[in-house]
């Protein structure tokens, strides 16, 4: 999945640390310590929340109803000077073809490719979080 766009409306904030504070236990108090540091450096930089990929994604794994998925093709970007290693997404799952005249290319076409993975592109906020939320407090 990809999850730019998506984690930016999931960004829990302190509303929801104060919501597991009531409660104690050594998963909800290294969630509370881990979740601290994150709001922490998030206020830091201007961030109204903590960016948590990994709950997201696990959030989406146990119940695939609170987002919207498109199957595109996703491919790993391995050259590039500034996105070496980033996944890259083709929302129209079509690549040019672009032929070489003289000194330029022109694109020719499109060719299809195969999609191979379901990409996230939306989500419901409010239920991801409520659920985050109920799952640190074990419930």
């Amino acid at each position: 999945m990809v999850f730019c766009d998506i984690i930016v409306r999931t960004l829990p904030t302190r509303r929801q640390l104060a919501q597991i504070q009531d409660d104690h236990g050594p998963q909800r108090d290294v969630v509370e310590l881990i979740a601290n540091i994150l709001l922490d450096l998030s206020d830091k930089f201007g961030f109204p929340g903590a960016a948590m990929y990994d709950p997201v994604a696990v959030g989406v794994a146990v119940d695939p109803s609170i987002a919207t998925t498109q199957n595109m093709r996703v491919d790993v970007e391995t050259r590039g000077e500034f996105t070496r290693g980033e996944t890259v997404a083709n929302r129209h799952n079509t690549v040019e073809r672009n032929v070489l005249h003289g000194d330029r290319y022109i694109i020719e076409g499109l060719d299809r490719v195969q999609p191979n993975a379901k990409v996230c592109v939306d989500v419901k906020a409010d239920r991801f979080l409520e659920m985050f939320v109920s799952r640190i407090k074990g419930k």
